[in-house]
Parts: structure tokens; C-alpha cells; sequence
């Protein structure tokens, strides 16, 4: 069971891998790659960077808006936009620090199919593949997405997806995508790099981005709200681990989300006692 295991903590650290191979592309956010917000009234950007999971967030508001979803003037669903429009207007002048923050950025996914982790781990996020293959063939939708372990397909919410792009143009923010990697790679590209002299928040609540939090990375849902920001402190109450070793316990327990299998009858208390012991995988 190790050699499996061992290939799928490589798919949980890939951000790390992506940092490598991205690297010499993707500079830090602190340069100007990334517009500025705005800079505050003695002329010196702050710096605080916030990186935002696009289709996390996306999903998020599309969901939050699922009653009531505002349309547009020919009827199409626009609650995901519309959320989505309202995150980045909030953080366009305020972070999820409270205070006016330096730099925004939005990453978003690529198609799942010729993503980097697959050659990693080629069942990496199979059931999902396969749902979408079936769903395309007979009800002719063309996404499939997964949010608490459940399969949701919605032309609708397609459709909002592929504007986030225009949305973010619109709004004067800073979107990257890059074909072979998820958002979560960009994410943790750009933290690593911001991370060493700024203060770094990521807007999601994805679990695997967790792996990056550390004394100047945190992840907030976006409210400035003490429950909702996940740091260190957090990940060790919730996990039983430190923030670098949670990619070796979702390795080992598994993820369905992923088609992550994990080591046959281990769950996440008895990893994390295993990794408190040994402190890694190997």
C-alpha cells in the first residue's frame, strides 16, 4: 500500500511542485503582475496580498443564491456572478484582514483532463471524469463539479463559470489560469512567493490549501469574521496536525472528492496519531 500512498501525497503536493515549475513565469505578487488595489494615503503599498480560489468562491455564491437567483434581463441565472462580483468589490477595499490590503488576484482551474496531477496519480479525480463523460453523452452538459462529496451539474452554473474571466477584467482584477494545473497550484505558487515579505490571505475554504498556511499565510471565507479565518492554529485543532503535514494524512486517509483511496482502515484520527509519532509518511 505504499507505493499507491506514496503517489498520492505527490497529487497533494503539487502546489509545491507547481512553485518549481511555474516559478521562472509567475512572479510574486508583489510585482506587476498583480495590479495593486490601491495605495493608501502615504503613497507606500501595504503589504497584504490576497489570492482568490475563482471557481471555489464561484460555486460558493451560486449555491448561497440557489432560492433566490437573480437572472439576467434574458432570463439566464447570474447568481454566481453576482456573488462573485459582490466578494471582489468587498475586497477590492477591505482583505479579509480588516484593513485595505496591497494586491488581488483571482486563480482559476483548467480543464481536468490534462491536468499535471494526473500523470502524478492517473486516478486522480476518475469518478469525476467519469460522471462528466456520461452527463456530456446523455444530457449534453459539458462540467461536472463536486462540493461536499456530491456530484452537481448545472448548465446554469457552466455558464457562469467561463465569465468569471470578463467579470474579473471588469472589475480591474488580476486573473491567471494555466493549462496542466489547478487553481490550488496557482494559489499555493503565488503564496509561497508573496509569503516572504507580505502578509498572504487566500479566500477559500478548500482543504488542500491548507497545506500552506503558515505565520504569514492564512485562509479566510472572505468574511472578516474570527471563525472564518483558518491558520495554524486552526489546522493543528482541526487536523491534529501542523499545516506540513496534512498533505501526508489526506494521502493516507483518503479523499472521495479526488478519488484519493488512502490506506485501508485508516481514518483521519489514527494518521494524525501515526504523523504526531513519526512526523511524515515516510
Amino acid at each position: 500500500a505504499v507505493a499507491p500512498v506514496a503517489r498520492q501525497r505527490q497529487c497533494y503536493a503539487a502546489g509545491k511542485m507547481a512553485f518549481s515549475a511555474l516559478g521562472s513565469e509567475l512572479h510574486s505578487p508583489s510585482s506587476a503582475k498583480i495590479e495593486s488595489t490601491a495605495a493608501p494615503a502615504n503613497g507606500e503599498a501595504m503589504p497584504t496580498v490576497t489570492l482568490v480560489d475563482g471557481f471555489f468562491c464561484a460555486i460558493r455564491a451560486f449555491y448561497a443564491h440557489e432560492r433566490w437567483s437573480p437572472e439576467t434581463k434574458k432570463g439566464a441565472p447570474s447568481g454566481a456572478i453576482y456573488g462573485f462580483a459582490k466578494l471582489l468589490l468587498r475586497l477590492r477595499q477591505c482583505s479579509p484582514s480588516g484593513h485595505r490590503g496591497s494586491h488581488l488576484a483571482v486563480m482559476l482551474d483548467s480543464s481536468i483532463e490534462g491536468l499535471e496531477r494526473r500523470r502524478l496519480f492517473p486516478g486522480y479525480k476518475r469518478g469525476r471524469l467519469k460522471m462528466r463523460q456520461t452527463q456530456t453523452e446523455h444530457r449534453g452538459t459539458d462540467w461536472v463539479l463536486e462540493e461536499n462529496s456530491r456530484a452537481t451539474i448545472s448548465a446554469g452554473l457552466t455558464s457562469q463559470l467561463t465569465q468569471l474571466p470578463i467579470l474579473c477584467e471588469a472589475l480591474k482584477v488580476k486573473w491567471f489560469r494555466a493549462e496542466g494545473y489547478e487553481a490550488d497550484d496557482l494559489l499555493y505558487t503565488f503564496a509561497e512567493a508573496a509569503r516572504i515579505d507580505n502578509d498572504v490571505w487566500i479566500v477559500t475554504r478548500d482543504k488542500d490549501l491548507m497545506q500552506v498556511v503558515g505565520p504569514r499565510v492564512r485562509l479566510s471565507a472572505g468574511l472578516v469574521t474570527e471563525d472564518s479565518i483558518v491558520d495554524v492554529d486552526w489546522v493543528v485543532r482541526r487536523w491534529g496536525v501542523r499545516p506540513d503535514q496534512l498533505g501526508d494524512l489526506l494521502a493516507m486517509t483518503g479523499d472521495v472528492s479526488d478519488s484519493i483511496d488512502g490506506m485501508a482502515n485508516i481514518g483521519p484520527k489514527l494518521a494524525a496519531l501515526l504523523l504526531q509519532k513519526y512526523e511524515s509518511l515516510e
